[in-house]
């Protein structure tokens, strides 16, 4: 009977010395402390490196241009977690094949592509208001007042990355009205004025929302906010690595990873050589706080144990699961 860190622990140590790893490695679970220190690693070297201190500038500008805090180290810090996520293992690997210079490439293009849509909604919304204001229009004389096509032309005034379908200013242009029933004649007039605008403008808008064009400058605008820091990442990655060397410790998510890729690589009868016992009966409970990457590094041992009379038994309640933060899967358990 052992935890599955314990177990995990068991079946890699054999392979310490394939893997590189030092049999007196102490688990930890302070693992933001360890990464606090590598993002106060990399920073140490700014000024000494200049790629990465231009990279981290241009993290600063970012900051101070979107108005959020000026220091670097906060979404550095933030975006760490990342480096134990079993769901970002594929996403990192790819981004240690672009180097600085592309980050930087791909953040200007990014900015000029979402510059040009935002700066062409706003004065969209902008020349509106400036039409209803000149032709002395009052937000009662217009089609359900402050809350209709109002509301959307003054969100499309200071338009920034995304738009909220807005129901009542749907109905104005579905029944193609757009003054209020008690505004009085010559203001009804000066509404009908501007129908074709208003009708103009909101399907012009409603258009790039049905073409996707809309959702590809929010996912654009979400992409820039975390851009840079993402890119250093995997100099992030490399700076923790080793530190935990130097400390002598080890995450769990380290070992599982480890583990994950011995029992993929080794038939189970050369592992269960390794280990000096062999397992036929596997009784695995909470389940639920089971990772992906966990049950794959016992599967094997496991689909050995059923194919000798051997049996597995995993108890769970999807309801009951507490370790996102581990890289725990309910939905792994409901699928099986």
């Amino acid at each position: 009977v052992s935890t599955i860190d314990a177990f995990t622990r068991r079946v890699v140590m054999p392979f310490a010395r394939d893997l590189r790893l030092d049999s007196d490695l102490r688990m930890t679970t302070e693992e933001q402390d360890y990464r606090d220190m590598a993002v106060d690693r990399l920073l140490d070297e700014a000024g000494s490196d200049a790629p990465l201190t231009e990279l981290l500038v241009a993290i600063c500008e970012d900051l101070v241009e979107s108005e959020r805090d000026w220091r670097a180290d906060k979404p550095l810090r933030a975006l760490t977690a990342q480096l134990t996520k079993e769901q970002a293992i594929t996403q990192l690997e790819q981004l240690r094949g672009l180097g600085n210079a592309s980050f930087l490439g791909i953040r200007q293009r990014l900015r000029t592509e979402t510059s040009a849509l935002r700066e062409r909604l706003r004065a969209q919304g902008a020349s509106v208001l400036a039409k209803i204001q000149e032709a002395g229009i009052r937000d009662e004389d217009l089609y359900f007042g402050k809350t209709g096509p109002l509301s959307y032309f003054r969100a499309l005034a200071s338009f920034d990355d995304w738009l909220d379908e807005k129901k009542n200013s749907l109905k104005a242009l579905e029944k193609d009205k757009w003054s209020s029933d008690k505004a009085d004649p010559s203001a009804q007039a000066a509404v009908e004025s501007l129908a074709s605008l208003f009708r103009d403008t909101i399907q012009g808008v409603e258009d790039l929302r049905a073409t996707g064009e809309l959702q590809r400058h929010a996912m654009a605008c979400a992409v820039l906010r975390d851009l840079l820091p993402s890119a250093a990442l995997h100099l992030l990655d490399d700076r923790l690595d080793a530190i935990k060397r130097e400390e002598g410790v080890t995450f769990f998510s380290d070992l599982v990873k480890k583990v994950a890729a011995i029992v993929q690589r080794e038939p189970a009868p050369f592992l269960y050589e390794r280990l000096g016992e062999r397992y036929r009966h596997f009784l695995i409970d909470e389940f639920q706080d089971t990772s992906l990457l966990q049950w794959h590094a016992l599967l094997p041992l496991i689909t050995n144990a059923l194919s000798a009379d051997g049996s597995a038994l995993l108890v769970g309640d999807a309801k009951q699961a507490i370790y996102r933060w581990r890289n725990g899967e309910a939905r792994q358990f409901t699928a099986l």
